[in-house]
């Protein structure tokens, strides 16, 4: 089954929306990169046998986002990552990679 793209908002209006959402966040102060792209993964839950193909995923993410002059935010490399710091609590993992993206 092919399915089609629906936009439901305007740039306009998706701006008002992404403004908002910041807003309640209290990261009003962040300016959105359009030419950013968050890269999600965790490695956390990963069964062992399965961390590299996964790891290998993201790392073919992050290349093609870059030849396509996409930033790419890994937070795999972020200091508040459940993968590398295991005392982060779930929410100021999601404040920093919030305010990153």
């Amino acid at each position: 089954m092919v399915q089609k793209l629906k936009v439901t908002m305007d740039p306009e209006q998706r701006q008002i929306y992404v403004d908002k959402i910041l807003e309640l966040d209290g990261l009003s102060h962040v300016e959105e990169d359009i030419n950013a792209s968050y890269c999600p993964i965790s490695l956390t839950q990963t069964p062992n046998e399965l961390k590299e193909l996964v790891q290998k995923r993201q790392e073919t993410l992050k290349a093609s986002l870059n030849r396509a002059n996409i930033t790419a935010y890994d937070p795999k490399s972020a200091p508040y990552s459940p993968d590398t710091n295991l005392t982060s609590t779930p929410d100021e993992v999601y404040l920093v990679d919030s305010s990153k993206i």
